[in-house]
């Protein structure tokens, strides 16, 4: 699993770069927030066009709200994990969850994206 949290004008640079090291059965999962200024793209379109074709269906994106300082004291946080092929999205729930740090599974990437959409 390769977390991709950099501010979004940098996402496309940074994946394209990290691309030929990635592990071919990498899940990425994208914490990254907002839309590419210069093409109004999703994240999860922007990192889908920086990698090869085979790493589409394993693009994760996941949405709090959450703050990194409240996770690491181990305040309650919930956050939606999203991917289109369902299977992917648990995995990273799995891989994520603890008693402090609860991830919902949804297949609405465009939804928790935009809206951080939830299931709760």
């Amino acid at each position: 699993m390769v977390i991709v949290a950099v501010p979004s004008h940098a996402v496309r640079d940074v994946v394209t770069r990290a691309a030929p090291m990635l592990s071919a059965e990498a899940l990425v999962v994208s914490a990254v927030k907002g839309i590419e200024m210069d093409t109004g793209k999703t994240m999860d379109e922007v990192i889908s066009e920086s990698l090869p074709e085979p790493f589409a269906p394993r693009i994760v994106v996941i949405s709090g709200p959450s703050f990194a300082r409240e996770i690491a004291q181990h305040m309650p946080t919930v956050v939606t994990i999203a991917c289109r092929e369902e299977a992917y999205a648990i995995a990273v729930q799995s891989h994520l969850s603890c008693p402090w740090f609860r991830c919902y599974s949804e297949t609405d990437v465009l939804g928790v994206e935009i809206g951080a959409r939830s299931r709760t």
